[in-house]
C-alpha cells in the first residue's frame, strides 16, 4: 500500500514513526504486527536487528514475540530470565540501557552467544502500558554504534506506541478467547477457569476467583480460582452478612481495594497478607441485570488499576455472567428433558 501523501510534508523521522504505527495495525496476527514494526525501525536506523519480548505472567521470564535480523541459532540459546539479566532488570526499573559491546558485558545473560552472532552495540527500552512495564524492545548493531539523542527519542516513541498497541491487541485476543470459551462449552467450571486464567495472565495479575451466591445460606461459594493456594481458598466461609465489601458488590457496585494490608472491609486480611496479595478489585457477576456472584482479581504489589484495565475487567465480568446464564439454561433444559422422558416412559408402561 502506498504511503499517504501527507507524510512527505513531515520531518523524515516523524514520517517514519507514523508509518511504523500504521504497520502495527496492519498485520494479521500480533507477531506479524510486531515484526513489521521491528523491520521498519531497524531499516530506518540502519541497524542489524531487533527483538520484542513480553514479560510472562509469573514475571520471571521474557518471552519472544517477534525478531528480525538475527539467526535462529541465536534464539536457541534459551529464555531470558529476569533474575539473571541485569540489563532487563534495569529496563524494568524504567531505564533505557545502552550496551557498547554485548560480547564482553557481564550484564548480558548470554554474552558468548552475542559474540558469536556478531552483536556489538545494543539499546534496550521498556515497553509500557500505562504505568506498567510489560516488555522490552531491543535493537542491535553489528558494529560499535553511538545512539544519538535523535535516535533514542525515536526509539522511545516507537516503544511507547508499541507498548500500548501490544496490550490492546492482547486484550482483544484475551476477550476473543474468553468469548469463544463461553460460546463453545456448557461446562461452567471449565469456562470460568478459562475466564480467570486469561484475565490473570493478560493483565499480569497475581490471581483471581469467582464466587456465586447461595441464596439459602447467604454465603458466596467458590466456583473457580486461578493462582491461589488451597490454604487461602479454605481460609473460611465468605458470608455476605459479614462482608460489607461483598454487600456492595452484590448491590451492583465495583469495589477497588488498593491496600489489602489495611484490612478495610476485608474478612480475612491476615490470610491475604500470608498469600502475598496486595490490591484487589471486585466486580458483580450479573444474570439479567441481577447480581448473582462476585469476580475478584488480585495483584502481588500495590496497584492502581487503569481505566483501560477496568474496562477490560468489566467486559470479562459480563462474559462471566453470560457463561453462568448459558450453563443454568442448559441444566434447566436437561432437567426438563429428563422429566419428559420419565413422563413418556410412564405413559408407555400405562398403555402397555
Amino acid at each position: 500500500m502506498d504511503a499517504p501523501k501527507y507524510l512527505s510534508a513531515l520531518p523524515p523521522r516523524v514520517a517514519a514513526l507514523v508509518q511504523i504505527m500504521h504497520a502495527m495495525q496492519a498485520g494479521a496476527t500480533l507477531p506479524d504486527r510486531v515484526r513489521a514494526v521491528l523491520t521498519a525501525t531497524v531499516h530506518e536506523l540502519g541497524l542489524r536487528g531487533g527483538t520484542v519480548r513480553l514479560l510472562t505472567p509469573d514475571r520471571t521470564r521474557l518471552t519472544l514475540v517477534a525478531a528480525v535480523g538475527l539467526s535462529e541459532s541465536y534464539f536457541a540459546k534459551g529464555d531470558v530470565e529476569l533474575a539473571r539479566s541485569e540489563i532487563d532488570r534495569q529496563v524494568f526499573a524504567g531505564q533505557m540501557v545502552v550496551i557498547d559491546d554485548a560480547g564482553h558485558d557481564s550484564r548480558f545473560q548470554y554474552p558468548e552467544a552475542a559474540a558469536r552472532e556478531g552483536i556489538r552495540s545494543v539499546l534496550a527500552l521498556p515497553l509500557c502500558f500505562g504505568p506498567r512495564i510489560v516488555g522490552v524492545l531491543r535493537v542491535y548493531a553489528d558494529r560499535p554504534h553511538h545512539f544519538s539523542a535523535e535516535e533514542t527519542a525515536f526509539l522511545a516513541a516507537v516503544a511507547d506506541a508499541s507498548g500500548a498497541s501490544l496490550e490492546n491487541a492482547k486484550m482483544q485476543d484475551a476477550l476473543l478467547a474468553i468469548a469463544q470459551a463461553v460460546n463453545s462449552s456448557l461446562e461452567l467450571s471449565s469456562v470460568l477457569a478459562t475466564i480467570l486464567e486469561q484475565t490473570v495472565d493478560q493483565l499480569g495479575l497475581r490471581a483471581g476467583l469467582i464466587r456465586l451466591l447461595d441464596p439459602r445460606s447467604g454465603a458466596l461459594d467458590l466456583a473457580a480460582a486461578h493462582g491461589l493456594s488451597d490454604a487461602y481458598l479454605t481460609k473460611g466461609t465468605v458470608e455476605v452478612a459479614r462482608s460489607h465489601l461483598d454487600q456492595q458488590v452484590l448491590r451492583g457496585e465495583t469495589v477497588i481495594s488498593p491496600d489489602l494490608a489495611a484490612g478495610s472491609g476485608w474478612l480475612y486480611p491476615a490470610a491475604a497478607q500470608r498469600e502475598g496479595l496486595a490490591s484487589a478489585v471486585s466486580f458483580p457477576l450479573r444474570v439479567h441485570a441481577r447480581p448473582i456472584g462476585v469476580m475478584r482479581v488480585y495483584t502481588a504489589l500495590r496497584h492502581e488499576f487503569t481505566p483501560r484495565e477496568m474496562d477490560f475487567l468489566d467486559a470479562v465480568a459480563h462474559l462471566g455472567g453470560a457463561a453462568i446464564e448459558n450453563a443454568r439454561l442448559y441444566e434447566a433444559l436437561r432437567a426438563q428433558n429428563k422429566n419428559l422422558e420419565a413422563d413418556l416412559q410412564a405413559w408407555y408402561l400405562f398403555v402397555s
